[in-house]
């Protein structure tokens, strides 16, 4: 094996080292999955308060600056920050962040791992195991409550509106096997006589 392919296996395995790391240690944490369901309602929160002035990022590099070339006093700088530091972390806990409970899933296909339920997809952390279930399907969202009956249940309540490739509204349940596979499963209707 010559000395290219040598570091080429090594920093593969690294590579797979750190990804399989990431997986257990960070996408499973409470923080994490906090963090991808509730980052826009975190922005929505403090767009309009003190910790996102850009204009202070701004001056603080200037007042560095002059810290710097012996123009303006570090004890001073340091005792403002200490001032706007406590300033925020009070203007912060006094804002509510309304989140969605998440229910705790556990992945019908691999029987093993929690469900990360994010905007978009629910899916389980384990790349072996790969199972994902969009929350759009046909024009419509499913709801947290959906994905909760879907997983727990193996079926969904009546879904109404979903729209077809055709734009043909139909009424559906939604199915799940034991493998994880969903499906529809269309409500029985009594055909009409004529």
């Amino acid at each position: 094996m010559d000395n290219g392919n040598l570091h080429q296996n090594y920093f593969a395995l690294q590579l797979r080292d750190l990804k399989q790391e990431y997986q257990e240690h960070i996408c499973n944490s409470e923080f994490y999955r906090y963090y991808r369901s509730g980052r826009l309602q975190v922005y929505g929160a403090v767009k309009d308060k003190k910790i996102s002035d850009v204009a202070m990022t701004a001056e603080w590099e200037m007042a560095l600056q002059k810290i710097e070339n012996n123009e303006e006093d570090a004890g001073t700088f340091q005792r403002e920050m200490e001032t706007y530091a406590t300033s925020i972390t009070r203007e912060l806990l006094d804002t509510g962040i309304a989140q969605e409970k998440q229910p705790e899933l556990t992945c019908l296909k691999c029987k093993s791992r929690q469900l990360l339920i994010w905007n978009k997809v629910v899916k389980c952390p384990d790349e072996a195991c790969g199972w994902l279930q969009f929350r759009s399907v046909c024009g419509v969202l499913l709801s947290v409550a959906d994905i909760e009956s879907l997983v727990t249940n193996g079926k969904t309540k009546l879904i109404k509106g979903m729209k077809s490739k055709s734009a043909n509204k139909f009424d559906v349940y939604i199915v799940m096997n034991d493998k994880g596979e969903t499906s529809f499963e269309f409500e029985n209707r009594k055909l009409k006589r004529k």
